[in-house]
């Protein structure tokens, strides 16, 4: 019960920094928009405890995917802290946000392929938006695509190499498909087929 608490509460913290950290790498922020940041920062953080320490699940139960919820997790504070760094870089150059910067602009003029998720980015700006904003939006969209793309190589090793999920035991499908209705009708295997 203490271990369950303890693990509840340091999930929950994990996910009130990733939803502040923007608001605190990037100084100048206004005291409303703070303190909006914060109250959203706190309702992650209570669902998050919520769904980690009850017995049963919220909304979404996602609780027993442990490698694979960390490995999201960490990818997505990646992501948020290199894009905060590289907006702060335009307004507030450091060595740091420079050279998060500077990976940026070479990911995100290496990606920008025809077809690539970078060029189509690019295409929904307007028409009339100006280089500077197209060139902040392909460096960030290059340097989440990048990261993206190292997560993905990373996964595949965890699956492949450690043989995750079938090395720590049995692997409960429908507790990691709690949408999913298996007597919804027509053959499972063809709907979880679809559904993938």
């Amino acid at each position: 019960m203490v271990t369950n608490i303890i693990g509840a509460i340091l999930r929950s913290i994990l996910v009130w920094i990733l939803v502040i950290t923007p608001s605190v790498i990037l100084t100048g922020v206004v005291v409303e928009n703070s303190m909006m940041v914060v109250l959203i920062a706190f309702l992650a953080a209570l669902f998050t405890f919520v769904e980690y320490f009850f017995k049963y699940p919220s909304i979404i139960e996602f609780r027993f995917a442990a490698p694979f919820n960390r490995h999201r997790y960490i990818t997505i504070l990646a992501i948020v802290t290199s894009l905060s760094l590289m907006c702060k870089g335009v307004f507030e150059p450091t060595n740091l946000t420079l050279t998060v910067k500077h990976w940026g602009d070479v990911l995100g003029n290496a990606i920008d392929v025809p077809y690539s998720p970078v060029r189509l980015i690019i295409l929904m700006l307007d028409a009339n938006a100006s280089i500077e904003l197209v060139e902040i939006v392909r460096t960030a969209a290059g340097l989440a695509y990048a990261i993206s793309l190292l997560s993905l190589v990373i996964f595949v090793l965890l699956v492949r190499i450690a043989k995750w999920p079938s090395k720590s035991g049995a692997f409960n499908v429908w507790v990691n498909l709690p949408l999913f209705d298996p007597t919804g009708g027509g053959d499972v295997l063809v709907r979880l087929k679809r559904d993938s």
